[in-house]
């Protein structure tokens, strides 16, 4: 009645210590979910302070990224509405076009400005969604939940691919996929902003055609959830739409020639861009432009075969939602 911790066993000891951690576990995960709009508020702000830290310049002097201007340019020249059916690169971009149509409401010098933030917005909704716990079953751990959301936001090589409207849609693109492997809503709120997604990713680039077999695959293995089947007809719909305006638009958007296309350019960019890129940033390629490693062949391919093979033993080890992530990312 009176031991106290020194005269217990070890293996007593563990127990109570594994007991406690657990308890304490279900105690953070209990005041995560009673206050789980006050815990994405501060996802969000952390990973906007976190993106903007890379570069601060997207709001203090915000310009036109790349594609942008293009953008801009359309939406004042053909109008706020036509342009949102107007294809680029042979299919609808709908968030860029609609971003540019409201941009016009303000001075044309805070419109860069309005580009950034709205593709910081797609981002933030990526990793909210990501860390929220409707993740859960994806992902079980929390923290495992926001590793990977440090990991996205901390990434090697990559500064700009965010913070600008022309390369928002990647991004668009993997919150779909968050999407189909979510746990379905409690609020309508929920359902409109997931139906949002999916019918904006959709309409914006080829995604809805890479994730249709997914959609189909997850259908399949839950026929009587209502919420999948409407993820599945919504993206076919899209799917569809954007099939239709690639044929119509096939080879009028492209400049005839060669591309300078091939195995090796391949082997090259994923080499150098990838497996070089992620050890030593931007910054690092830069400096080893010239060197052995940097344009030998043999060494390249080496570099590039790591990706393939770690992915490859990611899809055949893992489950089936990081499987399904791994092709996403292949085609």
């Amino acid at each position: 009645m009176g031991q106290d911790a020194a005269s217990l066993p070890a293996s007593s000891l563990g127990s109570r210590g594994a007991t406690d951690a657990g308890i304490a576990s279900e105690h953070r995960r209990a005041r995560l979910s009673r206050y789980p709009g006050w815990w994405l508020v501060a996802a969000a702000l952390v990973t906007a302070a976190l993106w903007l830290s890379h570069m601060p310049d997207l709001l203090f002097h915000a310009q036109f990224y790349a594609d942008d201007g293009g953008w801009y340019q359309s939406a004042y020249t053909l109008g706020p509405v036509v342009s949102l059916a107007h294809p680029a690169a042979g299919y609808l971009v709908l968030l860029q076009r609609l971003v540019a149509s409201i941009s016009l409401l303000l001075p044309t010098v805070a419109a860069p400005t309005f580009f950034n933030v709205a593709a910081l917005a797609v981002e933030v909704v990526g990793i909210c969604y990501l860390v929220s716990r409707r993740m859960a079953s994806a992902i079980p751990s929390l923290g495992v939940r926001v590793a990977i959301a440090l990991l996205v936001i901390a990434l090697p090589n990559a500064y700009d691919t965010s913070g600008n409207l022309t390369n928002a849609q990647w991004h668009l693109g993997l919150v779909a996929f968050l999407v189909m492997f979510a746990n379905p809503p409690r609020h309508v709120a929920g359902h409109v902003l997931d139906a949002l997604i999916i019918v904006g990713s959709g309409l914006t680039g080829p995604y809805c055609i890479l994730l249709e077999p997914i959609i189909w695959w997850r259908w399949r293995r839950q026929r009587g959830d209502r919420r999948v089947r409407n993820i599945l007809i919504a993206n076919s719909v899209c799917a569809v739409v954007q099939i239709l305006v690639i044929i119509d638009r096939f080879g009028a958007e492209r400049v005839a020639g060669p591309l300078a296309a091939g195995l090796y350019p391949l082997v090259r960019m994923i080499g150098r861009q990838v497996t070089l890129g992620l050890i030593l940033g931007a910054h690092g390629l830069t400096q080893i432009a010239g060197s052995f490693v940097a344009g030998n062949g043999v060494a390249l391919t080496l570099l590039a075969v790591i990706p393939f093979a770690v992915c490859a033993w990611a899809a055949w080890h893992g489950p089936a939602t990081l499987r399904a992530f791994c092709y996403f990312a292949f085609v």
